[in-house]
């Protein structure tokens, strides 16, 4: 193990959190202002402030995404998406769920400025056919002709 850092002062790390109030963002909320990071989260409905914590007003549904903020993060987090439990998909469902994936994340990507940062995409969804066949990240995952919705707005996404 190397001993390189050892005394040196850590950078503190300043993330930015789409989707920071959902499920998964309240928990990823949590363990990075445990770790010490200053988090901002972009969200509809702001919450009460908590030390290291701040929140900017961003609906990704009709507004670009705050640029200022992103660009003065070191991480970027997307846990944007219609929620996929809540109803059934349904014709009128469907668009709704991948255009909020797809278009909060292209929103994103151009908040970046041209900055380089660490950019983490996540949503509830699977990319993979479900055809009994196991797969990993060390290729490229098929897409088969006939692919399942969810697989469908994965790889769309």
């Amino acid at each position: 193990m190397s001993q390189g850092n050892v005394g040196r002062p850590v950078p503190k790390r300043r993330v930015f959190i789409a989707g920071g109030t959902g499920l998964v963002g309240r928990e990823l909320v949590a363990v990075r202002l445990e770790r010490g990071a200053e988090v901002v989260v972009g969200s509809r409905r702001p919450r009460p402030p908590v030390p290291g914590l701040s929140f900017v007003v961003w609906d990704p549904a009709t507004d670009p995404a705050p640029a200022g903020e992103v660009q003065r993060c070191d991480v970027v987090y997307n846990l944007i998406g219609e929620t996929i439990g809540a109803s059934r998909w349904s014709r009128a469902k469907r668009p709704k769920l991948l255009r909020s994936r797809v278009d909060s994340t292209a929103k994103i990507v151009a908040a970046f400025g041209g900055r380089t940062t660490t950019f983490v995409n996540a949503s509830a969804v699977s990319a993979y056919p479900g055809d009994g066949v196991e797969h990993d990240e060390a290729e490229p995952v098929p897409w088969p002709e006939a692919a399942s919705f969810i697989t469908t707005m994965t790889h769309a996404w």
